[in-house]
């Protein structure tokens, strides 16, 4: 079984509840005195904490339900994925560096650089990931806030 990285960012990636019902996403609050750039990076920081936590309601609020990428997973099935990934590792850490992000009207484009080590669950049935390299989210802004609307590997 070959895992795409997950971004962060990602993938990610990403409104499906997981824990108790007291466990609230992580949904950075706007400061209109803050730039298109820092808000959209707030958001990928938020995702980056919820992927090593394992937050899949903390990624999904901020992925747009209009959600599409090259794998052909629209938001629901990213949930799904998601889902499979936290069950099968229980163990993620990513490393990143600051993203490049590119902001023209009320779309943006964020080059994320990334390493994710994951250990399985069950490690006779799904190999340990060590994946590193770069990843693009694409975000547009509705409503006053950025959602991610496609990540993947960069061509």
């Amino acid at each position: 079984m070959t895992h795409r990285p997950i971004a962060l960012g990602f993938l990610v990636i990403m409104a499906v509840v997981v824990g108790c019902p007291n466990d609230m996403p992580e949904i950075p609050v706007i400061n209109p005195r803050l730039s298109d750039e820092e808000q959209i990076l707030l958001v990928l920081d938020a995702v980056y904490r919820g992927m090593e936590s394992q937050r899949i309601y903390q990624i999904m609020a901020h992925v747009s339900r209009s959600y599409r990428d090259r794998d052909g997973r629209d938001y629901d099935a990213l949930a799904a994925y998601l889902n499979k990934v936290f069950d099968e590792y229980r163990s993620i850490r990513v490393t990143r560096v600051k993203p490049r992000v590119i902001v023209q009207g009320n779309q943006a484009r964020a080059v994320e650089t990334f390493g994710t080590i994951a250990r399985p669950e069950n490690r006779s049935n799904y190999p340990p990931i060590d994946l590193h390299g770069q990843v693009t989210v694409f975000l547009e802004k509705v409503d006053g806030r950025w959602l991610i609307v496609e990540w993947g590997s960069i061509q």
